[in-house]
């Protein structure tokens, strides 16, 4: 169904018996197989005795066109071969509709033989009038003939393509009859709205057909905008709004389609086009960042989703204060954990084999005395900044833990050095995260032994509570109190306070059961979250 560029494409000339398929380049394995069809557009019969053919090398010394019969009854179709074609085992013998006229050139080739890649064909009555012409200016695929689309429109251009049938129609109505309609989606361009995830979007829609069309933009399966009727050959931009779907983040891939009714090539009807839906701050928050590793392991940053849609990772930016990497095209499922890191060479302690990881080249790296982890949207906005600098420093195998996604990444109350056994929690909830429906209040060991190097204490904690003022004591089973383990605030809703008994005098705390009393006060209201644990002392 290729288009041909046409030498003559627009001849004006368009008697009632018209050229209406060429074969000039049959098949390889084809001999003395070049054709030319006509049709006979009116009414009544033409004969054709004394008509000629030529080629643009033969016009001043024409082929005659010869046949037993040589009247072409109306709408009927003849085929002109080759003097020494074989039509009783000729390639197009059972092709051929029986009441087709057969004729003939009186030499054998047409023309000066028709040439691949380019030339010209003449009808030329007996008067020696030329009554058609038509000619082409490259080669098609072998075995295909160039038909006619429109057979009495002599004036249009590109009104011949290349056949769908090898072999071409000889004789019989082409196959590339009502191939007039064709709009094609040229370019398609966008421009962010002010609301998150409404876009403006203009397409360039032209006709490429040979008769005034138009039809429907679809975004996706839904109608988007009309497209009103085109002239052949003209092109329109055709505006229209866009409003992403909820939930989605991120780049999100969006195709946009042409629907024509009777559009005989549709290769040309779609776009698709990534569209940065804007993402509002923590939408993807840094909850994790391992800056301290042991050595021969990397350094991390795990990322989480905090919506209720998939996140496309595609074009986010993972950066530091010099240096910044993108992110590949990756979905982070509503919830998800993802670590980014740069190496996947060496083995990282603690990591579970199904954790989602993306090892990124150019990983920014991470100073240990402090330095800023930025997260960027495909839109370059900040999604999220931590400045780690401003925390206490971990020790190695240590991270830094987010105590809630949601918190301020800037403020000092919401990162916690890692308490876990592993040093990290790399892809999974934080040990030390805030929910108000997740509190916990653990005394390890429990018991404690007095006066050995074992002899600290370690009071972990989640509270429901960001920040709090926080209150550590502890009293004998009589109610009194012994003395204060942790006084201060505002300080995470979720860590770890030690306190190491050799330092106490052994008097006081001799071996036997105590009570903790743990009183933390959100550092925003008046609301307390309160605990009394047992604690055994032993030798």
């Amino acid at each position: 169904m290729t288009a041909v560029g046409l030498l003559l494409a627009a001849s004006g000339l368009c008697g009632p018996v018209v050229i209406s398929e060429v074969m000039f380049h049959p098949h390889q394995d084809s001999e003395n197989a070049e054709f030319v069809e006509l049709v006979n557009l009116s009414v009544n019969p033409v004969d054709l005795t004394g008509w000629f053919l030529a080629d643009l090398y033969s016009y001043h010394k024409p082929d005659s066109i010869l046949g037993n019969r040589l009247l072409l009854e109306p709408w009927g179709y003849a085929v002109i071969f080759e003097a020494d074609y074989d039509t009783v085992s000729g390639l197009y013998h059972d092709l051929i509709p029986g009441n087709t006229l057969i004729l003939f050139v009186d030499d054998k080739q047409i023309g000066n033989s028709l040439g691949n890649n380019g030339d010209t064909l003449f009808l030329i009555n007996a008067p020696g009038d030329t009554v058609d012409l038509m000619g082409w200016d490259q080669d098609i695929a072998p075995g295909h003939s160039l038909e006619k689309v429109i057979l009495d429109d002599c004036t249009l251009p590109g009104n011949w393509r290349s056949s769908v049938s090898l072999h071409g129609t000889p004789g019989g109505p082409n196959s590339v009859a009502g191939q007039e309609i064709d709009l094609g989606l040229d370019a398609l361009d966008w421009q962010a709205a002010q609301s998150p995830g409404d876009f403006t979007m203009t397409a360039t829609v032209t006709n490429y057909g040979l008769a005034e069309a138009g039809g429907q933009l679809l975004a996706g399966d839904a109608a988007a905008a009309d497209v009103p009727p085109l002239a052949v050959g003209e092109s329109r931009a055709v505006s229209f709004d866009w409003e992403a779907p909820g939930g989605i983040l991120g780049l999100y891939a969006i195709t946009i389609r042409l629907s024509v009714p009777g559009d005989y090539d549709t290769t040309n009807n779609s776009l698709q086009v990534e569209l940065p839906i804007a993402a509002s701050d923590l939408a993807v928050a840094v909850n994790e960042i391992m800056y301290t590793p042991l050595t021969g392991e990397p350094e991390w940053v795990e990322l989480v989703n905090t919506t209720t849609g998939e996140v496309n990772l595609k074009d986010w930016y993972i950066c530091d204060q010099s240096d910044s990497t993108s992110l590949p095209e990756q979905t982070l499922p509503s919830g998800g954990y993802v670590v980014i890191t740069g190496d996947s060479t060496g083995g990282v302690s603690g990591w579970p084999l199904d954790i989602f990881v993306i090892v990124v080249p150019g990983f920014p790296a991470l100073n240990n005395t402090g330095d800023l982890v930025v997260l960027l949207d495909p839109n370059a906005a900040v999604i999220d900044r931590v400045d780690y600098g401003l925390f206490p420093l971990t020790t190695a195998g240590r991270s830094l833990e987010k105590v809630s996604p949601a918190a301020p990444s800037q403020e000092t109350t919401s990162w916690v050095i890692s308490p876990a056994s592993q040093g990290h929690t790399a892809g999974r909830r934080n040990s030390v995260l805030l929910a108000l429906d997740h509190t916990e209040l653990t005394l390890e060991p429990n018991p404690l032994r007095l006066n050995t190097p074992e002899s600290i204490l370690a009071v972990s904690y989640v509270t429901p509570f960001h920040a709090i003022i926080l209150l550590v004591e502890i009293y004998d089973l009589a109610g009194r109190r012994l003395g204060t383990i942790f006084n201060e605030g505002p300080v995470p809703g979720a860590g770890v306070v030690t306190w190491d008994a050799r330092s106490r005098d052994p008097v006081r705390y001799r071996t036997g059961q105590y009570l903790l009393l743990f009183r933390a006060r959100d550092a925003g209201s008046d609301r307390r979250w309160e605990r009394m644990e047992r604690l055994i002392l032993v030798n």
